[in-house]
């Protein structure tokens, strides 16, 4: 306990000045915006004249946004020693097991997240608080903070887990884009496959940041003082469910970490390998009964240049060929549901 507790305050230490930057950087401007902006404001109705008092959204959004933002480069900023030859080497030759080393890095990277954003939260709700004809619910900040915090939890768990199936900090970036949308896609499929071509079909807390976005958006009308706030269920079902599986996986895959793997082709089965086909045959899926013979030439090119991407070459040997000549097949027998 006691070399985990001293790599702890080394991890602490080595990343204090970046937790400082990320802090002013997201507190500061919010503060400021929030302790000169106009709290409501009158208007006329376009019809009857009568003067109407609106109230101004608190921009409790932003602190969301940024927590989110958080939780895309924490990771990154934590778990780069593993996508360099050099720095997996000093890291796996300290005498802690990977899992203690993972673990101080996972505590590091949540406090990266969540210090600048408690900072900016409480920072802009004081500040409101102090301004004179303060017009909001405040109350209801109190469960926006847990709530939202909660759910970073999540995200930075599934964004951690997913950045280190890459080896390299750009395939790790692009991982993470990459499922931002993934689940919402598949939902949005089989949404349509069974008749639902509204707006509902693409349900926006399937995105993986999405039920963040949605709290964010329900507490502001909360807080604005709004009547029939109505929550999804999915907000607070979908993150916590990635967030479980991506600290479960994180830690479970840990004996299959390979030091010489760093700098190499992800090869990750939660990476492109997976990624590729079934962003493949989705978007062909979604897209050919509309765009025709232009759609299938347009999706193949895309499942080509992430191919290139992938493998670092033109050349790929005839199995991936086969790989994509199958997502491309599977995409063209999905559309039929959707014709």
């Amino acid at each position: 306990m006691s070399r985990v507790l001293r790599f702890l305050r080394f991890e602490l230490k080595k990343n204090l000045w970046a937790l400082v930057v990320l802090t002013a950087v997201c507190a500061l401007p919010y503060i400021a915006e929030l302790s000169t902006m106009q709290m409501s404001y009158v208007y006329e109705h376009w019809e009857t004249g009568e003067k109407i008092t609106s109230i101004r959204a608190p921009q409790i959004g932003w602190a969301f946004f940024a927590l989110g933002a958080l939780c895309y480069l924490a990771p990154a900023l934590v778990y780069s020693f593993k996508m360099s030859k050099r720095g997996v080497d000093g890291y796996y030759a300290l005498p802690l097991k990977k899992q203690k080393l993972y673990f101080v890095k996972t505590l590091v990277g949540l406090i990266l997240v969540l210090v600048p954003f408690s900072v900016m939260f409480w920072g802009g709700a004081l500040t409101l608080l102090c301004r004179a004809g303060n017009p909001y619910a405040m109350g209801w900040y109190v469960p926006a903070y847990f709530g939202g915090a909660g759910l970073g939890v999540c995200l930075f768990g599934f964004n951690a887990f997913v950045y280190t199936r890459a080896n390299t900090a750009a395939d790790g970036f692009v991982f993470m884009v990459a499922y931002i949308p993934f689940f919402m896609m598949i939902y949005a499929y089989v949404m349509q496959s069974l008749g639902d071509m509204s707006y509902y079909a693409y349900e926006l807390d399937f995105l993986v940041f999405g039920g963040l976005s949605e709290l964010g958006n329900k507490m502001s009308d909360l807080i604005m003082q709004y009547e029939l706030v109505k929550f999804s269920p999915l907000t607070f079902v979908v993150m916590p469910v990635l967030g479980v599986a991506g600290y479960t996986l994180l830690f479970a895959l840990l004996p299959y970490e390979k030091a010489e793997s760093a700098e190499q082709v992800s090869e990750s089965w939660f990476g492109y390998k997976t990624l590729i086909p079934v962003y493949t045959a989705l978007m062909l899926a979604m897209n050919a009964n509309s765009g025709g013979l232009i759609a299938v030439c347009g999706v193949a090119v895309g499942a080509i240049v992430a191919s290139v991407a992938f493998r670092r070459k033109f050349r790929f040997e005839p199995k991936w060929w086969l790989v994509i000549g199958v997502a491309l097949a599977c995409g063209l027998f999905l559309s039929v549901s959707l014709a």
